[in-house]
Order: C-alpha cells, then structure tokens, then sequence
C-alpha cells in the first residue's frame, strides 16, 4: 500500500486483516466445529498481548462448545487477572464462573475478597450470604467460613465490620459467637 504525503511517497504496513479470521472462528462454533475452531482461536491468539484475555476468551469458547474445560480456562483467567490487579475483569469471569460451579466455596471466598477490593458492598455481602447457605448445608465448615471472615475484616474497612454486624441476625448459629469475638 502506497500512501502519499505532503509530496512524498510512503509505504505503510498494513495489518493482517484478522476479521475474516474471527468471523471462520464465530462460524466454526456456530457449527459446533470444536477442533477447526480451537485451530483458528490458537492461530488468533498470538495476535494477543493479554494472556488473560486470551484465557477468557478460550474458555467463552470451549464454554459455547459445551466443553467441560472451559472452567478451567476461566479460573486461569481469573487467576492472571487478580494477579495483574485487575479486580473487575477477575470478579467478571469469577461470577461468570459461578454460574457454572454455584456451589464452589473457593470461588465465593475469592469473590467476597475481590468485592472488598472493589468496595462493591452490596456484591461482597451477597457472596458472604452464599457462604453462610454453604455452610447451612454442610457444604463447609465453621472454621473454613470464619477464616473468610476473619481475612474479610482484617481488611480494616469500616464498612465491612458495619456489613458483619448487620449479618449477625441472620448468620448460622454456629458461627455466630465467633464472628461477635472477632467484631
């Protein structure tokens, strides 16, 4: 490609047009090709610099090829994501993950931390409800529960030892005379 400028004839570059690319890869999924378009997604992906995003974005795909590894795709991305900082991609997959994996105590434990980084009160008190539902069911014990709490509060926010009381009412007995040591 030849542009002109200002009298002078310069070649520019041109990018790989990668949108054909995406549509054979949007046309292989729709067409449940697992194989053809993971080929394609790995041919895409050294287009990207952001190893997270490109996790994410294989797990959306094995996801809508109802594959089973899609989840653990999608806990890499969460993963590199929290590490790089970036709570609200990582709290965005992590609920995506949730739908899921809704009984993953690990994951609603992560959640409740990112949504404290996050500020995001209403999200983290939420997260911590599942939790107490967890451990309602025996899904999970007192001790895993109050070490969530405990890191939950060790974060010295105001509004999380006000969120902590608020949840006493309605907190399993179980679990309530330590959480009121710990307030």
């Amino acid at each position: 490609m030849v542009i002109e400028k200002k009298g002078k004839r310069m070649k520019q570059k041109r990018q790989p047009d990668t949108s054909v690319a995406w549509y054979k890869l949007a046309d292989l999924i729709t067409r449940k090709e697992r194989e053809k378009a993971l080929n394609v997604y790995r041919l895409l992906s050294h287009s990207f610099q952001d190893r997270a995003y490109a996790l994410q974005l294989e797990g959306d795909i094995l996801w809508s090829l109802d594959d089973t590894n899609a989840s653990e795709k999608y806990k890499q991305a969460a993963f590199l994501y929290k590490k790089e900082k970036r709570w609200v991609n990582a709290a965005a997959v992590g609920e995506h993950l949730l739908l899921l994996q809704p009984e993953n105590f690990e994951l609603l434990s992560i959640l409740v931390d990112l949504y404290a980084q996050l500020d995001w009160q209403e999200k983290c008190s939420e997260r911590l409800a599942d939790i107490y539902t967890q451990l309602e069911k025996e899904a999970v014990g007192t001790t895993q529960v109050f070490d969530v709490i405990k890191d939950l509060s060790s974060s010295h926010k105001a509004w999380i030892s006000q969120m902590l009381k608020e949840h006493l009412s309605f907190m399993p007995s179980t679990l309530k005379p330590r959480v009121k040591r710990l307030l």
